[in-house]
């Protein structure tokens, strides 16, 4: 049975994690889907219960697929190593670019997978690639 302040902290980072803009979710050592918060219904435009099961490959751009399946496998043999990269959503036919955390804790009895954190920065890349294409246009001008 847990305490007061047990208690207290469970439902505070349960709220955290359910309440969280960024994408949270776990996934086992092969890459499926074991858990992921409600913000992957808005970046999915999915349920959870539709999200949970699948594969994670099933998730990003086919052209992500072999490195991130790479990033996995390397990952793996690792417990407690955390990773930061890039990847691109897939979704109706267009795409998204997430930044994500990725930390295996496949040997964490209660997790027993990757804990990962991601965000979309898909209005920051645009937003540099735009100024990329000012800075060119500026330097052809002079």
């Amino acid at each position: 049975m847990f305490s007061m302040v047990e208690d207290t902290g469970v439902i505070a980072s349960t709220a955290l994690v359910e309440s969280s803009a960024g994408l949270i979710s776990v996934i086992d050592g092969k890459g499926v889907v074991r858990y992921a918060n409600p913000a992957h219904e808005k970046m999915y435009g999915r349920s959870v219960d539709e999200i949970v099961g699948c594969s994670v490959f099933e998730l990003v751009a086919s052209t992500d697929v072999p490195r991130l399946h790479q990033i996995l496998e390397d990952t793996l043999a690792s417990p407690g190593k955390s990773i930061r990269g890039t990847a691109r959503t897939s979704i109706d036919g267009g795409s998204r670019s997430l930044e994500f955390a990725a930390t295996n804790r496949v040997d964490d009895k209660a997790i027993r997978g990757f804990v990962i954190n991601a965000q979309d920065v898909t209005e920051r890349i645009e937003a540099i690639e735009r100024l990329e294409v000012l800075l060119r246009e500026t330097i052809s001008a002079f």
